[in-house]
């Protein structure tokens, strides 16, 4: 069990991780583009982020390249590659990467922020678009089937119990109950634990 546990425990961070950055990520970078556009330098934009701890793991990920400047003198892009590297997040990474390629190469930090915020919101938008769609569809069917099924119990246990009040040894309304306070109750946590894992990853 503590062998499967140190296997799998590691990749649930990691993938919880990387779930917590993505989430929060298309929000930050409107922020940075906000920032940026007020001419406010690329180090202090990180120190300002790392504040925000409604960012989650993504602020921890911006103090990280605060660490590396302040704590062990890094330049900033060196910070920020170092960053890139171990990151979860691919989409992270990316956005990192084109960070340092845009000051590097003179390009428009601005502009690169606008650009990559604006596409970021809208993949956002579209995924949560879609996700809304999907639980109207788990809606409907939580609807005729989770609350119409305790009713079909119901009257078909009633009708067996008129005609046939003992089944295989047990009473018919100590079926029907266990069926009621029993199944029923499973089958909802159920249902909860399916809508978790299907979950759209905004």
């Amino acid at each position: 069990m503590t062998f499967i546990f140190g296997i799998f425990y590691p990749t649930q961070r990691v993938a919880h991780r990387k779930k917590d950055i993505e989430t929060n990520l298309p929000f930050a970078i409107a922020h940075m583009g906000s920032v940026a556009a007020s001419g406010i330098p690329p180090s202090v934009i990180f120190k300002m982020l790392a504040k925000f701890k409604e960012y989650g793991v993504l602020a921890d990920e911006f103090g990280k390249i605060v660490r590396n400047m302040e704590t062990f003198g890094m330049d900033p892009m060196s910070a920020i590659r170092e960053v890139s590297k171990r990151t979860p997040s691919e989409k992270f990474r990316q956005l990192l990467l084109g960070f340092v390629s845009t000051i590097e190469g003179g390009g428009d930090l601005k502009l690169y922020l606008k650009n990559a915020g604006e596409q970021a919101l809208f993949t956002w938008r579209i995924k949560r678009q879609k996700y809304i769609q999907q639980l109207s569809a788990y809606a409907e069917f939580y609807t005729g089937i989770l609350i119409a099924a305790p009713l079909f119990i119901i009257a078909l246990f009633s009708v067996m119990n008129m005609i046939q009040p003992q089944l295989g040894g047990f009473e018919i309304l100590d079926l029907m109950k266990m069926s009621i306070y029993l199944l029923v109750p499973i089958v909802n946590v159920g249902f909860v634990i399916f809508l978790e894992i299907t979950q759209v990853e905004m």
